[in-house]
């Protein structure tokens, strides 16, 4: 599916460059798809300059992890891929990231424990979806 209206398009277009020129110059194609919707890229622009250019008490390589690590939790790849990588890029070891993993595995695997003494049905450590597998791999 693809934007027909050109003045839609336009706008699009001038809060891609804007993301772009924020993040350094660089786009994901999970933007422009987003630009087919002038409010949902404005709306994911503004998230992303409140959340890495203001008031920022955090380090980067910790930003960072802290994503990779919801990826990971929300079996989003494009997530885990990309700020895994930035976490490197920012400082991270292959150690830091591999903890975060060790975090996220043993509080999955506490939650699975409490759900099954509780009669809940447990869920694989694969996936938060049906039919999607974690790379862990993918996350480097």
């Amino acid at each position: 599916m693809k934007q027909t209206d050109e003045a839609k398009l336009e706008r699009s277009r001038e809060i891609l460059e804007a993301l772009k020129e924020a993040r350094g110059g660089k786009l994901l194609d999970s933007h422009r798809v987003m630009g087919n919707d002038p409010n949902l890229i404005n709306m994911f622009y503004q998230q992303y300059v409140n959340c890495n250019k203001k008031d920022i008490s955090i380090p980067k390589k910790y930003r960072e992890l802290i994503v990779m690590a919801v990826g990971i939790a929300t079996s989003t790849e494009t997530t885990m891929k990309v700020h895994g990588k930035l976490a490197l890029e920012n400082g991270a070891t292959i150690d830091e990231i591999f903890e975060v993993i060790r975090i996220l595995f043993v509080l999955h695997l506490r939650r699975n424990k409490t759900a099954s003494s509780t009669g809940n049905p447990r869920r694989s450590f694969r996936s938060n979806r049906p039919g999607r597998k974690i790379n862990i791999n993918t996350a480097m």
